[in-house]
């Protein structure tokens, strides 16, 4: 199920090298809820990228590229290993893809652990076994 929030402020990257950090996001947070790198897996992990027009700190318009990232996550697979893997792989998406991320401090990463009965789709809850029933990972 992962799904993720990126925003940052309009134009500070291009297409291309947002579509590949999310695509790496994508592949980070499948991996921390322990789901395979399976069509069916990749077909529900989604990134929406939130460009946005009106970006302040401190009362100041944002002149510098700033990344905000939410991954929502069911949290029966997030013990804090797998926190800090998630972490470390989308802030080096970051830093290898973003010019102005050399030391991905402007990489801000937030995780919204799910708790069970807290994701539903097509009007049914949704658990992370079922999830993982369904992507064809190896059962918890």
């Amino acid at each position: 199920m992962p799904l993720v929030d990126l925003h940052y402020p309009e134009g500070c990257i291009d297409d291309a090298r947002i579509a590949r950090i999310a695509g790496r996001i994508a592949a980070a947070a499948r991996e921390a809820e322990g789901l395979p790198d399976t069509p069916a897996a990749r077909a529900i992990s989604i990134v929406n990228c939130n460009a946005l027009r009106h970006v302040f700190v401190d009362g100041k318009r944002c002149e510098t590229a700033r990344f905000q990232v939410v991954v929502h996550a069911f949290a029966d697979a997030l013990d804090d290993a797998a926190k800090r893997r998630l972490v470390a792989r989308v802030t080096a998406a970051f830093v290898e893809e973003c010019p102005d991320c050399s030391d991905g401090r402007n990489v801000w990463c937030l995780i919204d652990a799910l708790a069970p009965g807290s994701f539903a789709a097509a009007g049914t809850l949704i658990d992370l076994a079922r999830v993982r029933a369904m992507t064809g990972a190896d059962p918890i």
